[in-house]
């Protein structure tokens, strides 16, 4: 696949470290939460003028306490409550993944493939490639197989699920490099129509692949 560069300020953008810096992000969104939890303080505290209210002094500290309360709570939800509830959708995923999912080996990566429906066959000339999202820094083609089935199913077309590597451990060269191979593979595919790919994308993947086609 051809090196694709794309020009930030003279640079590849595969020398941009992006996300900027995530350090500085959490760092920005603490001191956010603690300096809203302050204005609340001092706005109770101009409605009690005079009477003794837990907010009538000490307006600072309990806005760190309550900002503190409410980034714990986030995380408790972001990193256990939520992903537990995920558990049943992650088993049906995998599921049907290894009972319908044929792998196709590319240079860097896999290429996850479903097939139509036996009844179908006859109609899965055409092919469609999905690049899955994440942010440039997550997600994975199992997370999709369920709709993927899906979609081979009501389209009697192949479902391609494209594979990129992620950031950190690649930059955006390399991540364009993988989608250019799997719709490379998609539209040459044996007993696929040449040159017929329907490209179907998601957040990150839907940048990825708009700055595939520019």
């Amino acid at each position: 696949a051809p090196k694709m560069q794309l020009p930030r300020g003279g640079r590849s953008a595969a020398t941009v470290t992006w996300p900027a810096s995530l350090g500085a992000h959490v760092s920005r969104g603490i001191c956010w939460a603690i300096q809203d939890e302050y204005c609340i303080a001092r706005t109770r505290n101009a409605r009690h003028a005079g009477a003794p209210h837990m907010w009538s002094s000490g307006g600072g500290e309990f806005a760190a306490v309550r900002a503190a309360a409410r980034l714990t709570s986030l995380l408790l939800e972001s990193l256990l409550l939520f992903p537990l509830t995920k558990i049943p959708f992650a088993l049906r995923a995998l599921a049907c993944r290894r009972k319908h999912m044929r792998a196709v080996r590319l240079p860097h990566t896999t290429l996850e493939t479903y097939p139509p429906p036996v009844d179908r066959a006859d109609s899965a000339r055409s092919t469609i490639l999905f690049v899955h999202g994440g942010s440039w820094g997550q997600g994975a083609p199992w997370q999709y197989s369920l709709m993927a089935r899906s979609l081979a199913q009501r389209s009697g077309a192949l479902v391609a699920i494209a594979q990129y590597r992620l950031y950190p451990h690649a930059g955006i060269d390399e991540m364009l490099d993988d989608v250019y191979d799997a719709l490379c593979w998609s539209s040459g595919r044996p007993g696929g129509e040449s040159g017929r790919v329907i490209l179907v994308a998601q957040s990150a993947g839907a940048h990825l692949c708009a700055l595939l086609l520019a």
